[in-house]
């Protein structure tokens, strides 16, 4: 028997069928595609409530005072790092100074909510996530940074201290996504167990002292960059040997250590 061509109008009933049948599957994986994507969310910080989640960290040595100059390369570094930022990754802002170095509090901890990149199309409204980003993230972030001061000379610079500190976060130390200490200092040390103002340089010496191995924390696969402020009168510190001691210090507590000029 031979089969009947279709006519014109059934080939458009098909298609017309077939259109309608492909929009009742997306409608009905809409539900599906948004539950798999909604994070159940802790509503001050915004991160995820499971805690495992990227973290970013900036620690901003004000212990020496912050030249204009690098205050405005400071604002960049943090403005880039949130460009950078992954979804749901958070992003903490700490001054180091002769306080609150033991427990430090944040100036800024919220997780990045999605911008309106991170939309979709079909379920989601950019122009809105866009809005709500820079409500409840944006403007707090530029609000903290417009905080930071040039700051003023203190008696003491606990680098090492506040570095174990940051190391020793809940959702820093036991996160298995990716983890960045971001460092914008001199680091030159200047406590009473240890300071680079007395002490030479030696990293072999250090690490056999009862102080060194209170500091020396654990903190694998932390990637750690260092923006290296160069302070007036610190040219006969802030040697080779200066940043060699660094690069061993890190690398003795497993953390990937890169070393940056802020003025570039």
């Amino acid at each position: 028997m031979a089969r009947r061509k279709l006519s014109k109008k059934d080939k458009q009933g098909i298609i017309v069928a077939a259109a309608s049948l492909l929009g009742l599957v997306v409608l009905g994986m809409i539900p599906v595609i948004v539950n798999l994507t909604s994070v159940p969310y802790d509503q001050e910080t915004l991160c995820p409530s499971e805690g495992n989640y990227a973290h970013t960290v900036v620690l901003i040595d004000k212990t020496d005072p912050l030249t204009k100059t690098q205050v405005g390369k400071l604002k960049q570094l943090i403005e880039r790092t949130k460009s950078e930022m992954l979804l749901h990754e958070k992003l903490s802002i700490y001054v180091l100074d002769d306080r609150d170095y033991s427990v430090p509090a944040p100036k800024f901890a919220l997780c990045n909510p999605g911008t309106g990149a991170n939309a979709s199309p079909i379920y989601q409204n950019p122009r809105l996530m866009q809005i709500k980003f820079e409500e409840t993230f944006g403007e707090p972030l530029q609000n903290a940074l417009d905080g930071i001061e040039l700051g003023e000379t203190r008696p003491v610079s606990p680098v090492m201290e506040m570095i174990a500190s940051i190391a020793d976060l809940k959702d820093f130390k036991l996160s298995d996504q990716r983890r960045q200490l971001i460092i914008f200092s001199d680091m030159l040390q200047n406590m009473k167990g240890y300071s680079h103002y007395r002490e030479k340089t030696d990293f072999d010496a250090f690490a056999k002292t009862d102080y060194a191995r209170a500091q020396l924390v654990e903190m694998p696969g932390v990637e750690v960059t260092i923006f290296y402020l160069i302070r007036d009168g610190g040219g006969k510190r802030q040697t080779k040997q200066h940043l060699q001691f660094w690069n061993q210090y890190f690398h003795k507590m497993g953390a990937k250590l890169i070393i940056k000029d802020p003025s570039k």
